[in-house]
C-alpha cells in the first residue's frame, strides 16, 4: 500500500495530467525547493542523517585530494568549483589543506537550503566565507580552474527502461487515486535504440531486463567540459559499461535511502529518501571525450587515495590510542574493497591545459584502469 500523496505532489501530478516518466519524477522528489529531499538539509548527511560520505568519513578524504590537485591548481590562477558541496565538509577542509595555492572556492549546488546550510558550517569552521568562497547561481562560459564533484552523479535523475521479450518499454510513474503507481509505456525511438545497442555490446540479457540511461548525469558532464580550462575530478561509486549492464544485473542499481537503510520502494517517503543510481562510467567518459576532454585517468578509489599520499597523511595525524583506532577504522572505510574502495572510481580529466608536468598525470598514468571503460 502506497502511503497518501502530499500536496505538493498531488498538485505537481495534476499539472502533468497524472503520468510523468520517472526522471521528471525523481527530479521533482529530489530537487523541488521547497519540499525536496535535498531541501532538507540538516537531516541529511552525517551518522544521524540518511548516508555518510568520504569527507564525513575522514579529514584525510580532503587532505589527499588537495596534494593531488595542489599542482594543477596553480596552472588554474587557484581557483576551484565544487558541485554537490553537501553540508560543506569537503569545501571546509580543502580550503584548509590548500591554504594560499587557494584563490577563491566556487560553490555550485542548486538546493538553496544547502547553501544555507554550508555558509553556517564554513564559518563555524572558521572560514572567511566573505574572501574565500563564492556560491555561483549560474555557470560562466568559462570554467578554469579545478572542477570536483564527490557523489553528484549518483543524486542526476535518470530514466528508467526494460527490455521484455525484445520490447523497449520505459517507466512512468502514474498518480491514481491518490496513489503513486509504475507504468510501463512504449519506449520512444531513441531510447530505443540506445537499449538495443547496450544489448548488442553487452548482451545477451534475460527475456526482462531492467536499467537505467543516466542522460542528465552524461548532459552534465558535456557542459563541464566544454566550458573547462583545467582539471575536472569526479568521484562516485559505479561501473564502466560492461559491468554495469552484466546480464545477472537484471534489475538496475536505482534504490532509495533512509536512516542508513537501503530499499526498493522508491515511490514511498517522498521527499524524505534519498534516490541513487551506480554511475556508467563508460557512458561519462563518452560525453567528455566528444565534448574535448583529455582523460588523465580512470581507477578506484582506494588506488588514487593510496597513490596520493593516504598512508603518509595518516601517519601524521595520529595522537593517541583511541584516535589512531578511530583512523583506523576511517582509513579502511576508504579504501577497503568490501567499503568504499573498489565499488567507488575516481575519473580524472582536463582541457586548455598542458598537464604532461603534473606528478598527478603520472601517477594517474601508472594505475590507469581506463581499460575498464
Amino acid at each position: 500500500m502506497h502511503a497518501k500523496l502530499s500536496d505538493w505532489m498531488e498538485d505537481f501530478f495534476n499539472k502533468n495530467q497524472g503520468l510523468v516518466r520517472f526522471d521528471a519524477f525523481m527530479q521533482e522528489a529530489l530537487y523541488n525547493p521547497m519540499h525536496g529531499y535535498y531541501s532538507q538539509a540538516q537531516r541529511i548527511f552525517g551518522r544521524s542523517g540518511d548516508f555518510v560520505t568520504a569527507p564525513e568519513i575522514s579529514p584525510l578524504f580532503a587532505q589527499t585530494l588537495a596534494s593531488a590537485i595542489r599542482e594543477p591548481l596553480k596552472a588554474c590562477a587557484g581557483h576551484v568549483w565544487e558541485f554537490g558541496a553537501g553540508r560543506g565538509r569537503l569545501a571546509a577542509d580543502l580550503i584548509k589543506h590548500l591554504g594560499d595555492s587557494l584563490s577563491c572556492y566556487h560553490i555550485v549546488d542548486v538546493s538553496g537550503g544547502l547553501q544555507a546550510e554550508q555558509a553556517i558550517y564554513l564559518q563555524a569552521q572558521g572560514i572567511d566565507v566573505a574572501t574565500r568562497v563564492r556560491w555561483e547561481t549560474t555557470l560562466p562560459d568559462t570554467l578554469k580552474g579545478v572542477v570536483i564533484g564527490n557523489e553528484v552523479l549518483d543524486a542526476m535523475p535518470v530514466r528508467l527502461w526494460r527490455r521484455l521479450e525484445q520490447q523497449c518499454f520505459e517507466r512512468y510513474v502514474e498518480e491514481r487515486n491518490g496513489e503513486l503507481h509504475f507504468s510501463d509505456q512504449p519506449a520512444d525511438e531513441a531510447l530505443t535504440a540506445r537499449v538495443n545497442e547496450l544489448h548488442s555490446r553487452n548482451g545477451p540479457w534475460p527475456q526482462d531486463y531492467r536499467s537505467e540511461s543516466g542522460e542528465q548525469a552524461e548532459a552534465f558532464i558535456a557542459t563541464i567540459t566544454e566550458r573547462l580550462e583545467g582539471l575536472a575530478l569526479m568521484i562516485d561509486y559505479g561501473f564502466g559499461e560492461s559491468e554495469f549492464f552484466h546480464p545477472q544485473r537484471c534489475t538496475g542499481t536505482l534504490v532509495a535511502h533512509h536512516r542508513h537503510q537501503m530499499s526498493e520502494e522508491l515511490l514511498e517517503r517522498i521527499g524524505e529518501q534519498d534516490l541513487t543510481a551506480h554511475v556508467n562510467f563508460s557512458a561519462v567518459y563518452e560525453s567528455l571525450f566528444a565534448s574535448g576532454g583529455e582523460l588523465l585517468g580512470y581507477t578506484s578509489q582506494a588506488a588514487f587515495l593510496l597513490h596520493h599520499g593516504l598512508l603518509d597523511h595518516a601517519g601524521q595525524t595520529a595522537v593517541t590510542n583511541m584516535a589512531e583506532v578511530q583512523e583506523k577504522h576511517a582509513l579502511q572505510m576508504l579504501v577497503s574493497p568490501a567499503e568504499m574502495g573498489e565499488l567507488f572510481k575516481v575519473m580524472v580529466w582536463c582541457r586548455k591545459v598542458q598537464p604532461d608536468h603534473w606528478t598527478l598525470t603520472k601517477t594517474l598514468a601508472n594505475i590507469d584502469r581506463s581499460r575498464q571503460l
